[in-house]
């Protein structure tokens, strides 16, 4: 970690406890910071693996977050499975949104 850089503070959040957090974000947003939403999965669970319903996937929580708690942010998607190309687009766009 560079010198003088804080540490990165992860909280696993509860769902009755989302709504806060939701404010927290924002807050953390309009004061030029980031924030990363962290999901287990990639793609949606195939339904009949009843256990893993429970489990979100990215591509799902991003357009949730977009459409239903988010929508004045610009939201991407980073996972294992894009291409060095593709996630370096991302990361280009996060950064340009913070400029």
């Amino acid at each position: 970690m560079p010198a003088g850089r804080k540490p990165i503070i992860t909280e696993i959040v509860r769902p009755d406890h989302r709504d806060a957090t939701y404010e927290k974000v924002r807050a953390e947003i309009a004061s030029g910071r980031q924030a990363y939403v962290i999901c287990p999965r990639i793609d949606e669970p195939d339904p009949d693996e009843e256990v893993m319903l429970e489990t979100k996937s990215v591509k799902a929580e991003a357009r949730r977050l977009k459409k239903d708690i988010f929508p004045e942010y610009q939201i991407a998607i980073i996972h294992s499975k894009m291409t060095a190309a593709a996630k370096e687009k991302n990361y280009g766009r996060f950064c340009r949104a913070q400029n």
